[in-house]
């Protein structure tokens, strides 16, 4: 009698494991789900402000490839504008926008604001230190009115003059922004 009961707790036990995970998986893909409508949500309801826009982020700058896009005529209506170079973004706009940045900023930020774009695609940011390409950044343009940008790692040893140029395209410069580090 007791063998039979010890059984019958064992498979209720694991009956009631199974079921948790079954749930567990449910509520964390249920969670994905919301998760991304709210990001669906959050891109509509950008497009739909005064300044609609969308953003679309990098990790670290040399981990991007360069751009490979060719331009098209339809989109040679393409142009920045805004860009800024900021310590921060927030809520998709520069925080702390400047032109010159203290040698232990740590990470700097370039800020484009994308007008014009008829179809999807894409921008190139090219950071450069001395005029040397230190890495370029491909980021997707998906909207005719796009905020975005890249990050870039800086050491205290990289001061002296900096510049980022975006690019459409193979080679079609749209700006130019430059800054300093001290």
């Amino acid at each position: 009698m007791k063998a039979r009961h010890v059984i019958a707790v064992l498979l209720f036990t694991s009956m009631l494991t199974y079921a948790e995970q079954q749930e567990s998986e449910a509520a964390a893909e249920a969670e994905a789900q919301t998760e991304e409508a709210v990001a669906v949500a959050s891109e509509k309801e950008a497009e739909q402000e005064t300044a609609p826009a969308a953003e679309t982020s990098t990790d670290e700058a040399q981990e991007a490839a360069p751009a490979t896009a060719a331009s098209s005529p339809a989109d040679n209506q393409i142009k920045v504008s805004r860009v800024a170079v900021a310590p921060s973004i927030e809520n998709r706009e520069p925080e702390g926008a400047g032109d010159q940045f203290s040698s232990d900023i740590g990470r700097l930020y370039c800020f484009s604001h994308i007008e014009g774009a008829v179809d999807s695609t894409k921008i190139t940011h090219n950071w450069y230190f001395n005029d040397e390409l230190q890495s370029a950044v491909t980021l997707g343009v998906n909207s005719p009115s796009w905020r975005t940008f890249s990050a870039k790692q800086i050491s205290e040893e990289e001061t002296g003059s900096w510049h980022v140029e975006i690019i459409h395209g193979e080679s079609d410069v749209l700006e130019t922004i430059n800054f300093t580090i001290e």
